[in-house]
Parts: C-alpha cells; structure tokens; sequence
C-alpha cells in the first residue's frame, strides 16, 4: 500500500533541507531526471508519485509505501511502482496485463 502522499513530501522537504550546496544537480545526473523536476519534487511539487518520485525517494532512502508485507508482495509492488508513469495510459496497460496473467493463471 502506498503510503500518504503528504508524509512522501514532508520526507522530502526534509531532505533537501539537509542537502549541500549543489546537490540538486548531482542527483540529477545520478538518477537521469532534469535538474528542476528534481528540484520540484524535492519541494514537493508533485500530485501523483510517478516515476521520477520512485527515483527520488529511492535516492533519499524514503520509503514509497507502507510495509505492510514484505518478499513478494512488496517486490511485485515495488516493479508495479517503476513501471508505471503517472499516465491514464500506463494504468489502462499494466491494468490489462494484469488481467491478462489471471487469465492465464486459470489455463494452466
């Protein structure tokens, strides 16, 4: 389960209050996200975690979701999480591959 998104940017906002001068740029280049959707994030500018929020968090150490369990579930979630992007269009797809394995889980 996803955890609050308001917790994700508080977490957040506390992060880059402890950064160094120029980090901002370093992140970037690290996690291949421009310079100032890092800096927006970091400033909790954000409606939805898409990815470019997963790449952040994952830098800073902020967890994305709550442990509510842990091995597969949390791995699956986590791949689910990467995957998609934010869009109407990337839910609609995984949404349909998904409903495809289950489909396939009953042929075999």
């Amino acid at each position: 389960m996803q955890r609050d998104i308001s917790i994700i940017k508080r977490e957040l906002l506390e992060f880059r209050r402890k950064l160094p001068h120029g980090a901002i740029n370093n992140i970037a280049k690290e996690a291949r996200i421009g310079q100032s959707s890092v800096s927006r994030i970091l400033n909790g500018e954000f409606s939805i975690v898409n990815s470019n929020v997963i790449k952040i968090c994952k830098y800073a150490q902020i967890p994305i979701k709550d442990n509510v369990k842990t091995g597969s579930f949390q791995n699956i979630t986590e791949q689910l999480l990467e995957l998609w992007d934010g869009s109407a269009e990337m839910e609609s797809a995984l949404l349909e591959l998904m409903q495809g394995l289950k489909h396939l889980r009953k042929v075999t």
